[in-house]
């Protein structure tokens, strides 16, 4: 369970992940700086060139199945709100080097072995999510979560068609993912006494 800056790290998460499996496929010629944490909108109007992936945190929804946990009994005549309990969705969504020739093999390459790596890594915990954190720095949250839970979310041409339509650029190649459980700690407090009979 981590503060309000963990949103942001479970993009980073997924970043170092993918970043650690893909740059053993292509060897020297992947950085980490070729996966953003950006719209495929924000790409095509900055003009990243060296982009390969696109990582775009588009919804986020509260997990209905772990809302209701009870209070945390403080022991000091405080009780803690449970924290607040989250499902992310991403749309990941590859891009080739435009100078080469092999474009649509470059694309289908990166967004295979990321698929494969997302499968593998389904339940993320102990040493891969530690391995994660490392590689983008963040490695201090390691006591802050868990494990999180990461999911192929396939999305309908009708959903996928008015996520683009948002964006307002021209359809790419993409897949949808959902990452759970995030908490984020609450902090709220209540005071309660105990009931005196009289």
């Amino acid at each position: 369970m981590g503060d309000f800056t963990i949103i942001g790290v479970i993009g980073d998460i997924l970043k170092g992940l993918i970043f650690l499996n893909l740059k053993e496929t292509f060897n020297t010629s992947f950085a980490i700086n070729n996966i953003v944490l950006a719209s495929p909108k924000e790409i095509e109007d900055k003009g990243l060139a060296s982009v390969r992936l696109s990582l775009f945190l588009y919804q986020i929804v509260e997990n209905a199945y772990v809302k209701n946990r009870p209070m945390e009994n403080l022991g000091t005549g405080e009780l803690k709100y449970p924290p607040l309990s989250l499902n992310f969705y991403y749309l990941i969504t590859p891009y080739s080097d435009e100078s080469q020739e092999t474009t649509d093999w470059d694309r289908y390459t990166i967004l295979g072995k990321t698929m494969q790596t997302l499968y593998d890594n389904a339940v993320l915990e102990g040493p891969a999510l530690l391995d994660a954190l490392k590689e983008v720095q963040h490695e201090d949250y390691y006591d802050q979560i868990d494990r999180i839970c990461i999911t192929l979310n396939p999305i309908s041409l009708d959903d996928l068609t008015k996520i683009w339509n948002s964006l307002d650029t021209p359809m790419k190649l993409s897949v949808g993912y959902e990452v759970r459980v995030v908490m984020v700690e609450s902090e709220r407090k209540k005071t309660v006494s105990r009931i005196v009979e009289k």
